[in-house]
């Protein structure tokens, strides 16, 4: 009975080793570069401050943010 299965969550980004810090560089693609400013929540509802060159801040939901991480 197959119905037992453990269920493995899909893996986001974060879980393949991209885990967004406090104080780093990273790219958007549409608000460009910033640096993070803050972490907030967890998991699915983990959302970034960051501060955009230009731009200002913006709080972005991980998940959907598609944040590049730069090489510090």
């Amino acid at each position: 009975n197959m119905d037992n299965a453990v269920h493995v969550p899909e893996i986001d980004s974060e879980e393949a080793g991209q885990v967004i810090e406090q104080g780093m560089q990273v790219e958007h693609q549409r608000f460009g570069l910033g640096e993070v400013v803050q972490i907030e929540g967890a998991n699915a509802n983990k959302k970034a401050v960051v501060n955009f060159d230009g731009v200002g801040e913006k709080q972005l939901l991980l998940k959907y943010a598609k944040l590049k991480i730069l090489n510090q």
